[in-house]
């Protein structure tokens, strides 16, 4: 089955819905970032629903990634960090090739590659140059590495385009559906961007994980419209349902997550992916660290091909605020009961959770990376996401 990943926005051209893969992706520098620590935020949405954490061995370099849970021998992924610091994300464009060859999208293959053998984003540029023709991509590539790179490669079958972050007077980029470089006026996400534009220009900088995931990520500012559903008043949502349309998260969205890397002379690996698997609104985030290599704290994780615990949560919560199941249902978002009774316990679980990952963090920064004391931290994480389970059954329930 060809696999569609849905990346932020529908084209302005047109009313026609572009086959689903709409995800949104940032990176963010250090000289931007509250943490003082550059990163990268994916977005991913996908008909692919259910994803999870996994550490695998490429050519070269182990890597931490976000794969497909039913995807079983790993061919490809679709975020992720290896043991050198080089991370990478993706948006698929629908705008950066002209010419169409007869060969499947492997996006998600070359991510896999290129984490198992590139150490820097310059050898990323290689690895691109040196592929066959066509490459079988039609991608944003998000790149970050633990000597300062940071870019973007719009990259198609026959060409790519290099955006680098140092470049940009924000200290910031982000992308959807489209490609700069690529065809005016075509591709997808234009109303997405158009969102994230307005909420990266109000933050400005001191850019964290927890803003990343809290606000974009579960933001429901319409770019086009120029409304937020938050400041609708709970009578003014009448029955609590709204059309959700365009939002960054939306019905597809499956994993939210921000790689937060390290500076040139800072162990790698210290590099903190903040995962947050299932529908962002349902979900909150949990720090791994590539450093602890295959120690992924369990809700997070697929243990003899079960699913995560952590995306299966959130798929049910999905449920709940997605009630309606037949013909145009999934359009369709109970957004008071997302915002009363769903999103106050994910946010109030997140809190505590970055209150010790950070903790973690900080530790390492001073003394270095401790294996014992993530194990610890993993023992602990998955304790608190069983009383989160325990807490939210009410709600899954009903």
């Amino acid at each position: 089955m060809k696999r569609l990943v849905i990346c932020v926005f529908l084209a302005l051209a047109g009313v026609v819905i572009i086959p689903a893969l709409a995800c949104t992706t940032a990176i963010i520098s250090a000289e931007a970032s509250g943490t003082g620590r550059p990163m990268l935020w994916k977005h991913r949405d996908t008909d692919e629903y259910y994803n999870h954490i996994e550490y695998l061995r490429g050519e070269k370099y182990g890597f931490t990634a976000l794969v497909n849970s039913r995807d079983t021998v790993y061919t490809e992924v679709w975020a992720g960090v290896n043991e050198m610091g080089f991370a990478i994300a993706n948006n698929v464009s629908y705008n950066i090739n002209t010419v169409s060859y007869d060969r499947p999208s492997r996006n998600g293959y070359v991510m896999m590659q290129a984490l198992g053998v590139c150490a820097t984003v310059d050898d990323f540029e290689k690895f691109l140059q040196e592929m066959d023709i066509p490459r079988g991509a039609s991608a944003n590539f998000a790149v970050i590495d633990a000597q300062g790179g940071a870019a973007y490669f719009e990259t198609g079958d026959d060409r790519y385009f290099r955006f680098d972050v140092k470049d940009s007077p924000d200290g910031y980029l982000y992308r959807t559906n489209f490609s700069v470089a690529g065809v005016q006026d075509k591709g997808a996400g234009y109303i997405r961007y158009a969102a994230a534009e307005k909420l990266f220009e109000e933050k400005k900088s001191g850019f964290t994980p927890d803003w990343l995931i809290s606000n974009p990520a579960r933001s429901f500012y319409h770019g086009l419209m120029k409304t937020d559903l938050e400041d609708f008043s709970d009578k003014a949502l009448g029955e609590g349902f709204v059309i959700s349309q365009d939002y960054i998260p939306r019905y597809t969205t499956v994993s939210s997550l921000v790689i937060e890397g390290v500076n040139p002379g800072e162990d790698p690996k210290n590099t903190v992916m903040w995962s947050a698997i299932g529908y962002a609104p349902c979900s909150y985030v949990i720090p791994v660290w590539v450093g602890a290599e295959n120690e992924i704290p369990a809700c997070l994780s697929s243990k003899e091909k079960a699913l995560a615990p952590a995306n299966e949560l959130a798929m049910q919560l999905k449920g709940v605020v997605f009630p309606v199941t037949r013909g145009n249902g999934n359009k369709y978002l109970d957004y008071l009961t997302l915002r009363s009774d769903i999103l106050p316990e994910v946010e109030k679980a997140e809190d505590k959770e970055i209150k010790e990952g950070e903790k973690v963090k900080m530790r390492f920064a001073e003394k270095g990376f401790d294996l014992e004391a993530v194990r610890k931290f993993n023992t602990e994480a998955d304790k608190r996401f069983e009383r989160f389970r325990s807490k939210m059954k009410k709600i899954t329930e009903r």
